[in-house]
């Protein structure tokens, strides 16, 4: 039985926000009102939740450090504490707590909403069981939105005007820098582009501007798989053992390309989760040996995330096609779906209108941890490692991920029986309550709150972060990418929680047109 260690759409939004690090400088919204938040409890936790977000908000070194000083159990690192929440800050924005959860001796669970940026923030405070008036910690999970969000768009025009508003506001106001695209099918509703894409030279955002998408790649390598599983070359249950002899290391014959696509193959993760990513790799046969590595499970015994069956995937795909995987990416899908502003690119080798990564992380001097750092954002080209590999880290703008999607379901890319299967659900986990998430071949397969399906590839590094969400249902395309660590991710979730009420809207009123 497949299982897995917490929820598919929760670790990829985890996962990103521990590598991200952060946007620009800690921006003032606007201030918290005394209506917009609720009360919290006037004893056991609520207290210490009071002083964090009196300190959070504040955006001010001195406060945050005093705050973990005051509150936090003896022996915690203060800077660092201090340091993360300041990373939080800068992605989030000032916070308003706005949905009570747990109240509990020893644990308080509050939602917190974004003043500026709208974000769902879930924080869990939890007491120190050796100092029971102090904290122990207090846990931090992003995406997550309560039931019974009743606002948003009732129409098209209201969505479109939402999300005009929307972007211009946290563009302004330093939050979001890169582009949002959302469409119905073909049909682009709406596009906007805010930021700067370059710094050096004051060059701005465009909405054709190309962005690095990180992960997103994934779905590039799944669709290169299956187009050879149409050809007869491979089946998804082959070994994958057997089609690559030459693996610079031991590779268990029991894993099936199948198992590589939905993140079930138990491969270890080998230096390719490293926080600066290598420089001298170029095609995807280059990249395997930073695969090698001790196995993480028995292959099909749970699922866990993999850069490294991906790799393993376009390195499968480079030795049956004859081409590099860039090559047979710009031939077999590029080409094919106008996707002319893709490609993967080295640092120095940027064509024009590329957006430049801006983090406010730090790798540490051993190159195996990495710290925020204060003060302004810098240039992260060199920390993204030297050209993309088939886990990641190639370029494309918006309008290209919008034609990828429409070449896919249009049956440009795959056949029909292929397509329906890259856009299913193959490996069902535990998940939310309320939600079923899956792991498909590339996406995430979600269904939000119980009865929105959706299917969305995150991407994340060093200055980068972007969603593409597909609803099959309905065909809405919400595409967010973005040069700024975790800013993407922040911005995609509020444009998506917009399409979800529209959608949820019209068959609410559907239903009631019908009785």
């Amino acid at each position: 039985m497949i299982k897995a260690f917490f929820s598919a759409a929760r670790r990829s939004r985890l996962l990103v926000a521990a590598l991200c690090v952060l946007i620009g400088g800690c921006v003032s919204g606007p201030r918290v009102s005394p209506e917009d938040r609720i009360s919290l409890p006037s004893t056991g936790l609520g207290p210490h939740l009071e002083a964090f977000f009196e300190a959070f908000n504040s955006g001010e070194r001195q406060k945050l450090e005093s705050f973990v000083e005051n509150h936090y159990q003896q022996g915690i690192d203060v800077a660092a504490e201090a340091r993360r929440w300041a990373r939080w800050r800068t992605v989030y924005g000032p916070l308003r707590p706005v949905r009570l959860g747990v109240d509990e001796p020893t644990r308080l669970r509050v939602f917190a909403r974004g003043v500026v940026t709208g974000a769902w923030v879930e924080l869990t405070a939890r007491r120190s069981a050796d100092e029971p008036g102090r904290l122990r910690t207090i846990a931090v999970g992003s995406g997550l939105m309560p039931d019974a969000v009743a606002s948003g768009p009732k129409s098209v025009d209201d969505l479109v005007d939402a999300i005009r508003k929307y972007v211009e506001s946290v563009g302004e106001q330093g939050y979001f820098s890169g582009t949002v695209l959302v469409a119905r099918d073909s049909v682009v509703l709406t596009e906007h582009a805010v930021g700067e894409a370059d710094r050096s030279d004051d060059r701005l955002n465009r909405k054709d501007t190309r962005f690095n998408i990180a992960s997103i790649t994934k779905l590039f390598t799944a669709v290169a798989v299956l187009q050879l599983s149409e050809r007869g070359l491979i089946s998804l249950d082959d070994s994958a053992a057997n089609l690559l002899p030459d693996y610079p290391g031991p590779l268990d014959e029991r894993i099936t390309i199948r198992q590589l696509l939905t993140h079930t193959s138990g491969m270890g993760r080998g230096q390719l989760d490293a926080p600066i990513f290598p420089s001298g790799p170029r095609t995807a046969q280059d990249w395997l040996p930073l695969t090698v590595a001790e196995p993480e499970f028995e292959p099909g015994e749970i699922a866990s995330y993999s850069n490294s069956g991906y790799v393993v995937l376009g390195a499968i795909v480079e030795r049956l096609s004859g081409l590099s995987y860039e090559a047979y990416l710009q031939r077999n899908i590029y080409g094919r779906s106008s996707m002319t502003g893709s490609g993967s690119f080295g640092v120095g080798e940027l064509p024009p209108n590329t957006a430049i990564p801006y983090t406010r992380g730090r790798p540490l001097d051993d190159r195996n941890a990495l710290i925020f750092e204060y003060g302004p954002s810098r240039d992260a080209t060199g920390m993204n490692g030297s050209i993309g590999s088939p886990a990641g880290l190639t370029y494309a703008t918006a309008p290209d991920l919008h034609n990828f999607i429409v070449s896919v379901v249009d049956g440009t890319l795959l056949e029909p029986e292929t397509r329906n299967a890259f856009l299913s659900e193959q490996v069902r986990i535990p998940s939310e309550p309320g939600s079923s998430v899956s792991f498909g071949y590339g996406f995430g397969w979600e269904t939000r709150k119980g009865d929105i399906l959706r299917l969305s590839k995150d991407g994340g590094s060093w200055g980068i972060s972007g969603r593409l969400a597909y609803y099959p249902e309905s065909g809405f395309v919400v595409i967010v990418l973005s040069n700024l660590d975790s800013a993407g991710i922040v911005v995609a979730d509020r444009v998506g929680e917009w399409v979800e009420h529209l959608l949820r809207w019209q068959r609410s009123s559907e239903h009631t047109k019908g009785q």
